[in-house]
């Protein structure tokens, strides 16, 4: 299995949303989007594949998608921080070097 299937199948998108304070609105399965200014919940979790879908904005991804819009960072890095903040221990530790550049995207 590959490494980011590997993680995918560890870590689940609620448990992803749920680092980050998203939580569903109503139900079980309805979220405010965090990539657009949703005053109207407008998103959900698609089961069979575990991603996140807004159908008001169109924007789907896995979670290293959604990790990656929060830490401004690319899809590698996105896989160290799931890893590190869910304490897998299936990849490297993050380098002082790309701790320091979420810093900076973040600013």
């Amino acid at each position: 299995m590959q490494l980011f299937e590997e993680i995918k199948a560890r870590v689940s998108m609620r448990d992803i949303l749920e680092h980050y304070n998203i939580y569903p609105t109503r139900g079980t399965n309805i979220y405010k989007c965090p990539f657009h200014d949703d005053r109207r919940p407008s998103a959900n979790i698609i089961k069979k594949s575990d991603k996140f879908h807004c159908f008001s904005c169109n924007w789907t991804g896995d979670i290293f998608d959604v990790v990656q819009h929060f830490e401004k960072c690319d899809r590698k890095t996105s896989m160290k921080i799931v890893d590190e903040k869910f304490g897998l221990e299936l990849v490297g530790k993050l380098t002082k070097e790309q701790k320091l550049q979420i810093a900076r995207n973040k600013q």
